[in-house]
């Protein structure tokens, strides 16, 4: 049994036969740690037709692992997967893996982040390098023990985040640290 953290949008690909296949990512907690597992083609639609939402327990069974592109193991969900919706307890909520921007010092992923917003929210648009439009959100954040610390959400729904003023608490959830331009640390 296991809580759904995040669920990805699906993305196409092209199989090795040219043929048009789709996958689906979602990060999975057990009170314990995290682990991405890829639905893939027909198992997609899984997410949406029991209506899937983040922080729902599941169970999953019969999934497969397989080397990664970055040669790690990677877990997979195929043709002979299943995923039920269960009620269980007894895994810890997130909100135990809370962390305030002073506690963040290292490069981590699946965040959750207890902050306040320091700065007025600025949305920006951008384009990538295939044409693609997108937009981004910054602002500073720190907590009440300071360690202030610089926030990018990407293509994310912006309204009501360009609303928060400074001294406004917030919670982001499956955000990741990076290196930052200026060396220091940032979330994203």
């Amino acid at each position: 049994k296991t809580m759904l953290f995040a669920i990805y949008p699906d993305k196409g690909y092209e199989k090795k036969d040219g043929t048009k296949g789709e996958f689906r990512r979602i990060v999975l907690f057990d009170g314990e740690s995290f682990a991405k597992l890829t639905l893939w083609d027909d198992k997609v639609k899984l997410i949406d037709e029991l209506a899937l939402k983040v922080n729902d327990i599941v169970r999953i069974s019969s999934i497969y692992v397989r080397s990664g592109l970055d040669g790690s193991p990677a877990l997979n969900l195929g043709q002979k997967g299943t995923i039920e919706v269960v009620t269980d307890e007894s895994i810890p909520s997130i909100m135990s893996r809370v962390k305030k921007p002073s506690q963040i010092k290292a490069i981590e992923q699946q965040i959750v982040l207890d902050c306040i917003v320091k700065t007025q929210p600025r949305k920006s648009e951008y384009t990538t390098q295939d044409g693609r439009q997108g937009t981004l959100v910054q602002f500073n954040a720190g907590s009440e023990d300071g360690g202030d610390i610089r926030v990018v959400l990407w293509n994310n729904p912006t309204e009501g985040l360009l609303d928060l003023g400074a001294g406004s608490k917030l919670i982001l959830s499956n955000v990741r640290s990076k290196t930052a331009s200026s060396g220091g640390l940032e979330v994203h």
